[in-house]
């Protein structure tokens, strides 16, 4: 009697001895994957880059990059450059709408 109950789609399932030796085997294939990929998975934590959902804090750089652009924003010659591409700009538009 080579013949075995196993269990398919929660109902019991009379197949062969090798078709039951094959599904046990894929089962175990299957479990050693899942295995394999929560081991990856779980490495992969370290080897990226945190979530931005939640940001990182913390407070002396935040400070300084603040200051820093600060210090940048209170330089007049950023202000120079900033007026020069809104005179630029402006300069586009009206030409645009004054060749039609």
């Amino acid at each position: 009697m080579n013949d075995i109950v196993v269990i398919y789609n929660e109902e019991p399932v009379l197949v062969s001895r090798e078709v039951a030796d094959y599904l046990e085997e894929e089962r175990k294939r299957d479990q050693a994957e899942t295995r394999q990929d929560r081991r990856h998975l779980s490495k992969s934590e370290f080897e990226t880059v945190s979530d931005c959902a939640v940001p990182i804090r913390r407070p002396v750089e935040d400070a300084c990059i603040k200051n820093l652009r600060l210090e940048k924003l209170r330089n007049p010659s950023v202000w120079m450059k900033i007026a020069g591409l809104f005179k630029r700009f402006f300069n586009w538009i009206k030409n645009l709408f004054s060749k039609k």
